[in-house]
């Protein structure tokens, strides 16, 4: 059977997509577990779009590539003075 023959050269081949999945889907399921988002979570886990899901969620649901996101500071806590 030919198909047999070509799998471990294929593989190699399937590294990048693996890496390229895994890293967005990483981030999406880092951010909906940050904002509470429960059904987000387990819709990206389950799905396996090859991050295009991912993708959509950061950039419509998160705003994550937006140019107005502001990253939320700690506030300093004020010095005491004796």
């Amino acid at each position: 059977m030919p198909w047999q023959m070509n799998i471990g050269s294929n593989m190699w081949q399937m590294v990048p997509l693996l890496l390229w999945s895994l890293t967005w889907k990483g981030i999406a399921l880092w951010y909906a577990a940050k904002r509470d988002e429960k059904v987000w979570f387990g819709v990206l886990l389950i799905l396996n779009t090859m991050g295009i899901v991912e993708i959509l969620y950061l950039v419509f649901r998160v705003k994550l590539f937006s140019k107005k996101q502001v990253m939320a500071k700690k506030p300093h806590p004020e010095k005491k003075r004796s």
